[in-house]
């Protein structure tokens, strides 16, 4: 495709995957924050269990099926560390005039970034129609991860979709 996704250059293209890993991989930003998604669930049950809307049984199969048994202090303290370095990245490029992750062209760790964005704060219902619920859902409220996500890096996302990728999203 062009613009490549994946850079040519060797050391850009270990970088680009280091990045991605970063994102979406294991203990990566989207690993750690369903950590904190069922851990916060779980909370819920146990000081409620009989909330209207809240299965236990479907929970435990979420769970039993992604993996949970991480530890959400754990794992809100990586998301701030991988934000700290998302931002440091985007700062640094943009000082040597470049508004990508890498390089002066987009790669798919812009795409990857502008896709799992949405877990801090989720594209306006108008670009991307969900449910108001499911909108709840994914907007992050934890006060440590806030003041991480410098705003270079919605500004990133709202770059990279209204650039590259079709706005209003069809789901």
């Amino acid at each position: 495709p062009a613009p490549a996704l994946i850079p040519a250059d060797e050391v850009e293209r270990a970088l680009m995957f280091g990045l991605i890993h970063e994102i979406a991989g294991a203990d990566g930003y989207g690993w750690n924050r369903r950590l904190i998604f069922f851990a916060k669930a779980r909370a819920a049950i146990v000081a409620a269990p009989e909330t209207p809307g809240i299965d236990r049984e479907s929970l435990d199969r979420l769970a039993a099926k992604y993996d949970y048994g991480g530890d959400a202090a754990r794992a809100r303290q990586r998301i701030v560390a991988i934000f700290k370095m998302l931002v440091a990245r985007l700062h640094a490029q943009k000082a040597g005039g470049s508004r990508y992750f890498i390089g002066d062209s987009l790669t798919a760790a812009d795409i990857y970034w502008a896709a799992f964005c949405a877990l801090v704060k989720p594209l306006p219902l108008d670009l991307c129609p969900v449910s108001p619920g499911m909108h709840e859902t994914y907007t992050e409220r934890d006060p440590a991860i806030l003041a991480a996500a410098d705003p270079i890096l919605l500004a990133h996302r709202d770059y990279i979709y209204e650039r590259y990728l079709e706005l209003p999203m069809r789901l």
